[in-house]
């Protein structure tokens, strides 16, 4: 992991040209502060893009775009990194577009439909959705989407830099709403349910999680709620235990023997997975 000087260094060194320009996308909700530090750096250009939607009042939950122009850059460059390092709240771009077609491209990358024809808020601008989203989109969608900026950048669920350049378009071509399919949704809320039991691990087994970073916790918890489906363990709390039994036992701790039969019996819902529990004594 990065600390915040090297981050700052990594961000311009990753700058593809001087005729663009830097922009922090920030989930306000997962950064402690930034109203505070906009106010005592009033010259930053700054524009919440809740406004003009149903959303609008909603600023502490909404996603704020900065630009970062000198020299502004090594103002808010390690701040940012400091306050969003413990969450998923950052988003870093290069773009050489009009400003304000960036902002209404991602204002129109706000808005998706879900399968039978439901409206919803895509949060992109938390970066465990950006991943999961990048992730489900077809190569044309996914093309399209990042099309509106030369480089993202952002800090992953380990507080790990990643990028991912683009092939600009001559016009912006995402059509608003998006419409994902229900297969694009399952896969997504599959990594959202991921991170809920993550944080659950963490809250009733921390010492097992302690030696754990983020990003292996979440690839753990993503792995162990596959498998708690496939023995019909369902409900967070029942899911908890489970991968806190993975963590502790390893995740091939179904194949031995004496939990084969059990987890058998949970399958055929003869006991459920806190029996199990009870009659092997961990």
């Amino acid at each position: 992991m990065q600390n915040s000087n090297t981050f700052m260094e990594a961000v311009l060194n990753l700058s593809p040209g001087t005729d663009s320009c830097l922009y922090a996308l920030v989930d306000h909700a997962g950064a402690p502060g930034l109203l505070k530090r906009l106010h005592d750096y009033p010259t930053t250009p700054w524009v919440n893009l809740f406004t003009g939607s149903r959303e609008e009042l909603a600023i502490e939950a909404a996603p704020l775009l900065l630009t970062l122009q000198p020299p502004l850059k090594s103002w808010w460059l390690p701040w940012l990194h400091t306050a969003c390092l413990e969450s998923t709240s950052l988003t870093l771009l290069y773009s050489s577009i009009n400003p304000q077609i960036l902002v209404n491209g991602l204002k129109k990358r706000l808005d998706v439909m879900l399968p039978d024809d439901v409206p919803a808020l895509l949060r992109y601008f938390d970066t465990r959705i950006l991943e999961s989203l990048l992730k489900v989109l077809k190569s044309e969608q996914r093309k399209s989407f990042l099309g509106i900026a030369l480089r993202w950048m952002w800090l992953d669920r380990g507080g790990n830099l990643r990028t991912d350049d683009t092939v600009p378009t001559p016009e912006d071509s995402w059509v608003s709403p998006s419409f994902l399919s229900e297969q694009q949704q399952n896969t997504m809320i599959e990594a959202a349910d991921a991170d809920v039991l993550m944080q659950q691990m963490q809250t009733h087994g921390w010492d097992l999680c302690a030696t754990y970073s983020r990003a292996q916790l979440h690839e753990l918890a993503y792995s162990a709620l596959a498998n708690a489906k496939e023995f019909g363990i369902e409900g967070m709390p029942s899911q908890t235990l489970f991968a806190l039994a993975c963590l502790q036992l390893g995740l091939n701790f179904t194949k031995e023997a004496k939990w084969a039969a059990l987890l058998h019996k949970v399958r055929n819902k003869e006991i459920i997975f806190e029996d199990a529990i009870q009659q092997t004594g961990i």
